[in-house]
């Protein structure tokens, strides 16, 4: 008897954000709010980086969008996500978390 396994390791594409994808989602998480536009980085595969800054005299809160895998300049991360970071008015970090992912080709927020 034999049988042929059909299941098991391909080599899938990785899922990756359109850039449509990724100002959508952070139109969604800025909620109206007045921001500036911070650093976009790009390569073969598209969008790598996205900043989205909302600024105050009192505070900066950052957007970052970054794609899952090893860019320039030594930047990486494990997941394609959206994190945020919490400034105070003299600039130190306060902190920040993660508040979405890009998983099966979907934003899945976590706050």
């Amino acid at each position: 008897m034999s049988e042929k396994f059909t299941g098991g390791f391909e080599n899938k594409k990785e899922d990756i954000p359109t850039k449509e994808e990724i100002v959508e989602v952070l139109t969604n998480l800025i909620a109206g709010r007045k921001f500036e536009v911070g650093r976009e980085l790009d390569d073969e595969q598209g969008t790598y980086l996205r900043e989205v800054n909302i600024v105050t005299e009192e505070y900066k809160i950052e957007y970052e969008y970054m794609r899952k895998g090893q860019h320039p300049g030594g930047m990486k991360s494990l997941t394609s996500n959206v994190s945020i970071t919490f400034y105070d008015k003299g600039g130190i970090p306060e902190g920040g978390n993660i508040v979405a992912r890009y998983e099966n080709g979907k934003w899945a927020l976590t706050v």
